[in-house]
């Protein structure tokens, strides 16, 4: 799971792994409308990023939503 800060390299720049894929994600959510609900790629080097794809997913839909609020996931 992700805990901590591994979004950012130095609590400002994005990580070569996490933080870029995040980014990406958002930007094509943004620029395109589409779900991202089919995305399963990820950089081959990055393969473990796999295991949090669905939660970076949530993430990026739960900023779409309510952008200017912090959003938290609830279990069900």
């Amino acid at each position: 799971k992700i805990h901590g800060d591994t979004i950012t390299l130095d609590g400002y720049h994005l990580s070569l792994d996490y933080g870029l894929y995040l980014a990406a994600l958002c930007w094509y959510r943004t620029i395109t409308g589409n779900s991202l609900k089919n995305i399963d790629w990820v950089p081959s080097q990055y393969a473990y990023i796999a295991d949090e794809l669905e939660e970076m997913k949530w993430s990026v839909e739960a900023a779409m939503k309510n952008p200017y609020e912090v959003t938290y996931r609830t279990t069900e």
